[in-house]
């Protein structure tokens, strides 16, 4: 019998990922879809990447690869496993990203992956800033 495909709740791209231990609550502050740059290769200094996912059960190797969108060129790749001991499980997901080189303006997609399979997008663009 095949492991259902977790479903996403989220996925958020934000300065920084708060985490309540008391509660286990967390916090996404300035969340934010792109950023300006004067010059490429342009480095942002840190991000993170929040995915929330359920209706997984088991274990599943995960991926998540930050790619631009019109030329596939690679910023960032990352790979792990995940475990759903429960399908009515929520499993949050913190990628805290530092140093990042975008080698070119445009529209990149952060593209997370269970088990190869395509789960959730999410949009990043980065602008060329123009001078006032």
């Amino acid at each position: 019998m095949s492991k259902p495909t977790p479903k996403p709740l989220g996925i958020f791209i934000c300065d920084t990922v708060i985490d309540d231990r008391a509660t286990n609550k967390k916090s996404l502050i300035g969340i934010f879809n792109s950023i300006h740059a004067s010059t490429v290769p342009a480095r942002h200094q840190e991000l993170h990447v929040f995915i929330a996912l359920t209706d997984g059960y088991g274990q599943y190797k995960s991926r998540i690869i930050c790619r631009h969108r019109d030329t596939g060129v690679a910023v960032f790749a990352a790979e792990g496993d995940i475990q759903f001991d429960d399908p009515n499980q929520v499993v949050e997901l913190n990628f805290g990203l530092h140093g990042l080189v975008f080698k070119e303006f445009g529209v990149h997609d952060f593209d997370f992956y269970c088990d190869d399979l395509h789960i959730v997008s999410r949009k990043f663009t980065v602008n060329q800033a123009t001078g006032s």
